[in-house]
């Protein structure tokens, strides 16, 4: 259990998209290297800036569609931050659709 989750017992952990994005496109770089970069970031980004989770999945299946020839990238994002952080990555498209 990470630290601050056991010292702050109620604290809502916030995450920065602009952090998480460039981490995704670092390790998209990693599994492929074409000119493919730059549509798959367009469709994480649209992902993720979503207002609800039916549109998010919708976007989600797509994403994994087009990445589908890139099977250890889509398992990366799922272990990494789709399924840890998806309650914060929904609560995210929220509050942005809200501003």
């Amino acid at each position: 259990m990470n630290v601050v989750e056991v010292v702050f017992l109620n604290l809502t952990h916030l995450l920065c998209m602009f952090h998480i994005s460039k981490n995704v496109s670092m390790k998209f770089k990693e599994y492929v290297k074409s000119h493919r970069h730059e549509h798959v970031m367009d469709i994480w980004n649209n992902t993720i800036y979503l207002n609800t989770e039916y549109e998010f999945l919708v976007h989600l299946k797509y994403f994994e569609v087009v990445c589908v020839d890139i099977p250890k990238f889509v398992k990366y994002m799922h272990e990494i931050w789709l399924t840890p952080y998806k309650k914060y990555l929904l609560l995210f498209g929220l509050i942005e659709s809200l501003i």
